[in-house]
């Protein structure tokens, strides 16, 4: 059993564990989030309480974190101010403690996980069974998110949830899901929050899924502006679609096509096809706005392709690149469109945003009345494009522009690749094509012919199964 030392300290007592080294009345060092520093007695010190004495008046607001250093020991400790009296000596301060690694903010970036803001009007919501009530049920809303845990806001009427306890959650994300997760409170306080005072409750995740991190991925790559892919995979988090969360339109400004010579001309510089920096010459003779195919993130451009529609007598441009027609290939170039000029940003590699700009770009073509495409790619990846339906046609050459690089001129038919999925990886085309062929299903169905729409509904039949064996493998 462990015995006390206690001591009055006007109408406080102090409480100190006679097993530790603290001694009651030790100097302590007040320090608010902010920086602010207090000279303090330490009165009580248990496993759940800091009490504290001030010389001074203290004037930081319920809720505030702070850190409590003893004055001459390398010992710290965590809290949240619950209550402040003014007294004779100063203020009397009582803390809910915390461990370090359960702060809200720590005072040094001490997070071993990023934490990003909710969206204010699209944030998720959270609901458990109160631990207090028979049928009444606890409703929150999320302040910030990262992999393990949520920041939630409740009302102050339920400021009996305190640390340690444990919550079954069913959480909401939107337009992205629900799901139950068994978590943990490491804090709770009370703050301020867009003008009024509300219960703040940090929680744990004591079990996470690969389902739930995707949700939680999505949500942040869909709704918080900062968000990048990079960031993400940092993390180690991995949304489900990053196609979902942009906006896929053309170029409509002068503004959003220096943007996009902008984007050319960084990642060109990244993939180490160009040194120079100068944006003039990342525009091409062929460039249209309408034909400029942007996919924008939060605002910002993220991803771009440029499409060429020629009429009989003009040149695609990688003929322009060669100096010389195609016409053994190309018989009707009004049936003809080129995909050039594709870029992504850097930090929004390596997910499935080029699908979507070629589900976009078959769409542009299917509407002019185009059949072929016609790519010129670097050998890397001549593979990738041929699972998608491409085949190369025999020819290669280099461009200048991009340090002599090698290409090939690829080309795939835009209704057998895109409509019936010839030529394609049978797991690939319900996830990369399948999209454009349902949209036309739904809003020009007589674009489709009577084998495009069987071609549909069977794979419609099959893509629960097939959705079972694409997550299986993943």
């Amino acid at each position: 059993m462990t015995n006390a030392v206690s001591e009055s300290v006007g109408t406080k007592k102090t409480s100190i564990s006679s097993n530790s080294a603290i001694q009651p009345q030790q100097d302590i060092i007040l320090k608010s989030l902010k920086g602010q520093e207090t000279k303090a007695k330490l009165l009580t010190l248990s496993t759940t309480e800091v009490v504290v004495q001030t010389n001074t008046f203290v004037k930081l607001p319920v809720g505030e974190q702070c850190e409590i250093r003893l004055g001459s020991e390398h010992q710290f400790y965590y809290g949240f101010i619950q209550t402040i009296e003014t007294n004779e000596m100063g203020s009397l301060v009582t803390l809910q403690r915390v461990a370090s690694s359960n702060l809200s903010k720590p005072f040094e970036d001490k997070r071993q996980n990023s934490r990003w803001v909710c969206d204010t009007q699209f944030y998720p919501t959270a609901h458990c069974r109160s631990p207090f009530s028979l049928q009444e049920k606890i409703c929150f809303r999320a302040f910030n998110i990262s992999k393990n845990g949520f920041k939630l806001i409740t009302s102050l009427r339920n400021q009996r949830l305190q640390a340690s306890m444990q919550l079954e959650l069913s959480l909401s994300f939107p337009t992205i899901g629900e799901m139950t997760v068994e978590s943990e409170v490491v804090y709770a306080h009370s703050q301020v929050i867009d003008g009024k005072e509300q219960w703040v409750v940090g929680i744990h995740f004591l079990e996470t899924s690969k389902e739930l991190q995707k949700m939680i991925a999505q949500y942040l790559v869909q709704f918080c502006p900062e968000t990048t892919l990079k960031a993400l995979k940092k993390e180690e988090l991995k949304p489900h679609s990053l196609t979902e969360a942009v906006q896929f339109t053309r170029v409509s400004s002068e503004s959003e096509y220096q943007e996009v010579l902008k984007l050319r001309l960084d990642s060109y510089k990244t993939a180490n096809k160009v040194t120079h920096d100068d944006f003039d010459k990342m525009t091409s003779p062929f460039d249209r706005w309408e034909n400029i195919i942007i996919a924008k993130h939060q605002g910002r451009i993220i991803s771009s392709c440029l499409l060429v529609f020629p009429q009989q007598e003009e040149l695609l441009e990688l003929e322009a690149d060669m100096g010389r027609r195609l016409d053994s290939f190309i018989k009707d170039r009004t049936q003809a469109c080129e995909l050039t000029r594709l870029c992504t940003h850097k930090e929004f590699r390596g997910s499935d945003l080029l699908m979507g700009i070629l589900c976009e770009a078959a769409f542009a073509m299917i509407e002019e009345n185009r059949g072929w495409i016609y790519i010129g790619t670097e050998e890397k990846l001549v593979a990738l494009y041929e699972q998608l339906g491409f085949r190369k046609t025999g020819i290669e050459y280099s461009l200048e522009r991009y340090k002599g690089i090698n290409h090939f001129c690829m080309s795939g038919s835009v209704r057998e690749t895109v409509l019936k999925g010839q030529h394609v990886k049978p797991q690939y085309w319900p996830f990369i094509w399948k999209p454009v062929a349902d949209y036309l299903s739904r809003v020009k169905p007589e674009n489709l012919s009577r084998s495009e729409k069987w071609h549909l509904k069977l794979h419609n039949l099959l893509l629960p199964a097939t959705k079972q064996i694409k997550a299986f493998f993943s």
